[in-house]
């Protein structure tokens, strides 16, 4: 029966994705090619400086070579701070919003950063270490008789979720309130794909499942992936989760996920389909347990030559081994992103 189950699943995401395919090769949004972009881990699971500084990133949360007294604050969740800069001009959004607003409040003043420059929010999905600081987020913003745009997949992303444990008990619930963001000064816009920032980044929406071996429910039914329905608890595979894609001119794809429940392989073929570009220079995000050697496979078909692991990428070694050791072969390099870890990408 779960191998029925399977294919049926494994076969309404080939259509989907073929569907998204046939819209984007028709009509494939127009992405502004920009000069730069900065990635900042703003929010996220670690302070400890793994990897040292190079022309590529910076370690801003190092405390031995920044000098400073203090780390900054950590907590399980992801929070991107991300800057596109072009012709001149910078345009800031965030992108998640991690889960304790103080932490998320408390890091954007030891970076440096403020909050009053986010234009835009884009919430890869509905799990509450990726949205739980979003209504300090925006009193932070303080939006002037004006809404924050806030972005995001499908409805699935307000669903009701609970943890399930290896017993079998669920903890929770956790819920993403759409009145207590709009209330906030949020505006929410579900569903995609969507242009933001006046066409310099796009949110791609719900992502189609088409591969078989990444493990879009972690833990073999248990975890975060539950939801209720009706009074009934259900296992789902995060339909709403998006990612967000920015085209770096002379370079290719920049494209940002989170949890990556949907899959790395479905999201940057997403992104080149919605796109119509193929060259994929970065990608940021974390990732799902696979089948290492399938997942390389189509990894080195797609070929992106900027491969970061951040958040829960680092509970599967396995996969990030095989990365450090297969991708230098192939002109690909791997780096781990911890809180302060900032990346610049250049079109020079």
């Amino acid at each position: 029966m779960k191998g029925i189950f399977k294919f049926v699943m494994i076969f309404w995401g080939a259509i989907l994705f073929l569907l998204s395919g046939t819209f984007a090769l028709g009509e494939q949004l127009k992405l502004t090619p920009v000069d730069k972009v900065v990635i900042l881990e703003l929010y996220g699971d670690n302070t400890y400086p793994l990897g040292k500084s190079d022309n590529i990133v910076t370690r801003l949360g190092d405390t031995r070579s920044t000098g400073r007294i203090s780390p900054p604050l950590a907590a399980h969740g992801m929070g991107v701070w991300v800057e596109i800069s072009v012709d001149g001009k910078k345009r800031t959004l965030l992108f998640d919003a991690g889960d304790r607003a103080d932490v998320m409040v408390e890091n954007f003043r030891y970076f440096g950063k403020n909050p009053e420059e986010i234009e835009a929010i884009a919430v890869s999905h509905g799990h509450s270490d990726h949205f739980g600081g979003l209504a300090e987020v925006l009193k932070a913003i303080k939006p002037k008789n004006k809404k924050i745009p806030i972005y995001t997949g499908s409805n699935d992303a307000f669903a009701t979720r609970y943890i399930k444990t290896e017993s079998g008990e669920l903890k929770g619930p956790w819920t993403w309130s759409k009145e207590d963001t709009e209330h906030s000064g949020g505006q929410l816009f579900v569903g995609g794909p969507r242009l933001l920032l006046d066409g310099l980044a796009l949110y791609t929406g719900s992502i189609p499942y088409i591969t078989s071996y990444e493990n879009i429910n972690p833990g073999g039914g248990k975890g975060w992936c539950v939801k209720q329905e009706n009074g009934e608890i259900k296992m789902i595979d995060m339909p709403e989760e998006g990612a967000l894609v920015i085209n770096l001119k002379n370079r290719g794809l920049v494209v940002l996920s989170g949890c990556t429940h949907r899959g790395t392989v479905n999201t940057l073929k997403q992104a080149q389909n919605l796109t119509g570009i193929k060259a994929v220079y970065a990608r940021y995000g974390s990732f799902q347990k696979a089948d290492k050697d399938k997942l390389i496979e189509d990894l080195l078909l797609i070929k992106p030559t900027i491969f970061i692991g951040t958040h829960c990428a680092m509970d599967k070694p396995e996969l990030i081994g095989a990365f450090k050791t297969v991708f230098p072969q192939n002109g690909m390099t791997y780096y781990q992103s911890v809180i302060g870890s900032q990346f610049t990408f250049s079109s020079e």
